[in-house]
């Protein structure tokens, strides 16, 4: 994961991250550090305290966007149940958030479920042509959840390795490469990492 952070290249500069779900922007600030010359930063965070911290953590970084609201698959409001926080918040898609970034080097993903809405028929071509490398996590703790992980795996996953290896990780950091297509894999985890490095 760190090592996939550290080597952000940009086409012809210092590149782009999109971390989605930036939490308090760790990710983020540590991309930053590895790579001072970075072009710009997106960061998604709806959690009003984590904003907070983001905007305190980069009040003296220049090359920072935040968009503060849950990725969904429709624009509005939405309800947000997180820990202790229980709150409706405003909402937007994937798409929305791209419109204006034409490439990505590194896309981070940590929404709790939320990624099945990035990873869709209708996001593949800019995940395929647009997106360098990725860190996803994923979630498969509700049955919906795992039916969802299972039509990626079997249906979009495939197009995605076409000019991407990829790595998928337990929490405990022990390689499921061998695993994860099989279906015993998607009923006893419930949360793992996949890393997807573009091929040079």
């Amino acid at each position: 994961f760190y090592e996939v952070i550290k080597d952000i290249k940009g086409e012809h500069d210092g590149g782009v991250v999109l971390d989605i779900g930036a939490s308090t922007g760790v990710i983020s600030w540590l991309a930053l550090k590895s790579n001072p010359d970075l072009k710009h930063i997106y960061m998604v965070e709806p959690n009003p305290p984590y904003v907070e911290l983001i905007k305190e953590n980069f009040r003296n970084v220049d090359n920072w966007t935040l968009t503060e609201k849950i990725i969904s698959d429709k624009e509005g409001e939405t309800e947000l149940q997180w820990d202790e926080l229980n709150t409706t918040l405003p909402c937007t898609t994937f798409q929305k958030v791209i419109e204006d970034i034409p490439r990505v080097d590194l896309l981070k993903v940590d929404i709790e479920g939320g990624e099945y809405d990035i990873f869709t028929e209708e996001n593949l071509y800019y995940l395929t042509h647009c997106v360098g490398d990725m860190v996803v996590e994923f979630h498969t703790y509700s049955q919906e959840h795992k039916d969802k992980f299972r039509n990626l795996r079997d249906n979009y996953i495939p197009k995605l390795m076409f000019n991407k290896t990829i790595d998928v990780y337990s929490l405990d950091n022990l390689s499921q490469n061998w695993d994860y297509w099989n279906e015993h894999f998607i009923e006893y985890y419930n949360c793992f990492m996949m890393v997807f490095k573009e091929n040079k």
